[in-house]
Parts: C-alpha cells; structure tokens; sequence
C-alpha cells in the first residue's frame, strides 16, 4: 500500500541485527514490498503519485529486540541528502483506516487511533546520495522497554528520533510503512541535513513542517517534502 504523505496538523496533533550481515542477514527478510511515487519530483511527468518507484523495495527482519531494515530505490536527485522515516503501529489490528489486508491495516490516520498504538521515528538512516542510479540505505530500530515521550525528552536512549508515540514495542507484530524525505542540497551551517525530520528544511513550506521543535532539526531554505513511501 502506498504510504500516506506527511499531514503537518497529524504531526502537530500528534543494518543489521547485530551488524546487518548477521543473523538477518543469514535468512531471508521477514517482509518485502516496493516503493511508491507520493509527487512527481520535478512536477513535469512522466512520474504519477501512486506509480511504483523503479527497482525498489524495502525489507524488514524482525526479532524480538527490534526491527532492521534496508530500504533500496531510484530516482533521488544526485547530491541531495535523505533520511528513512516510519510509521510504526504496534497493534495494527486496531486499525481502521486502511484496506484491512495483512500490511495495508494502517494508514497516517491511525496515528490518531490510540488503540493502534501508532508512532513516526527516524530510521536511523540518511544520506547524501552520490548517483542517480540504485541507492540503499540500511537501519535498525530497537524496541522499546518502556513508552517514549516526543523528542527531545527521552525515557531511554533507545527513544532516540521517536517523534510522535510511544515508540517500538511490538517489533514482531508491528506494521511499518517506510517514508524518504528529501532535504535538498548540502547547505552551509546544517549539520542535521541526514539525521532529522526538518533539518535544512524552510519552515514556511508545507512539508517543511511549520514546528522546529528541539531536536526536529535546524531550519533551512529547502522546501523539504516526501518523494516515496510505502
């Protein structure tokens, strides 16, 4: 199912397990899907919100301590930075917003669904990307012991890039969309670029999110917004 695109109000209102060649890496991922086209990036065609990304996907293995992951596409614009973002709903059977089969249970709508016990978290990946052609980024979120606050207050270190929700609990279970936000190019004085929601992204766009909250990122002049999901 393709993800849902960023809804600033949502967001108000609300690789390896052990080194990615190991255990995961040993078997096959838990769940494989490709990526979707949210907006045509250069606006002209011939790319169609909704269109699969070319020779993309996205893999996730599971264990009881977390989740990995490698997210795999093209199409980005070469010497732009990228973070992987995720919507994670530890108990997708409570939702209601998506067409009910396994992996499409949730939509962003669900993030205001308590029972579903939804969050948005950094992936704990980004990049500069140096080509065009196929680029892979590869992470790992752990699970939670206990509920997470909105960054930057923390309960555990593990709570590290949870923007909205309690945070990874049910690693096994849990249903993920994966989301990539463009950045724009390297700019001077933006360290953040490929490690938060907003950095180097103009808080006066949309997608740019109009709340620099700490640990969101440092503001920018990109008008930051989300090519891909899933």
């Amino acid at each position: 199912m393709r993800a849902e695109r960023w809804i600033a109000c949502a967001v108000v209102t609300v690789l390896a397990v052990a080194g990615f060649g190991g255990s995961a890496g040993a078997r096959g991922p838990d769940v494989v899907r490709p990526l979707f086209w949210e907006v045509d990036p250069d606006g002209d065609g011939p790319i169609e919100a909704g269109q699969e990304v070319d020779r993309s996907s996205a893999s996730i293995w599971r264990d009881e301590g977390g989740i990995s992951f490698k997210v795999r596409t093209t199409g980005l614009t070469k010497g732009h930075g990228y973070t992987v973002w995720f919507f994670s709903y530890d108990n997708p059977e409570a939702c209601l917003t998506g067409d009910g089969g396994e992996g499409t249970r949730c939509t962003i709508g669900d993030l205001l669904n308590p029972t579903a016990l939804g969050s948005i978290m950094w992936g704990r990946a980004g990049q500069f990307v140096k080509s065009s052609g196929l680029v892979s980024f590869e992470g790992r979120r752990p699970a939670n012991s206990m509920p997470c606050l909105t960054e930057p207050v923390r309960t555990e270190e593990s709570c590290a890039g949870v923007l909205l929700g309690h945070g990874l609990h049910n690693p096994m279970g849990a249903e993920i969309h994966f989301v990539l936000r463009d950045h724009g190019p390297d700019q001077e004085g933006v360290e953040d670029e490929t490690s938060t929601i907003n950095g180097g992204c103009d808080p006066a766009t949309h997608q740019g999110l109009p709340v620099f909250a700490p640990g969101w990122g440092t503001p920018g002049d990109y008008a930051c917004y989300d090519p891909q999901g899933n």
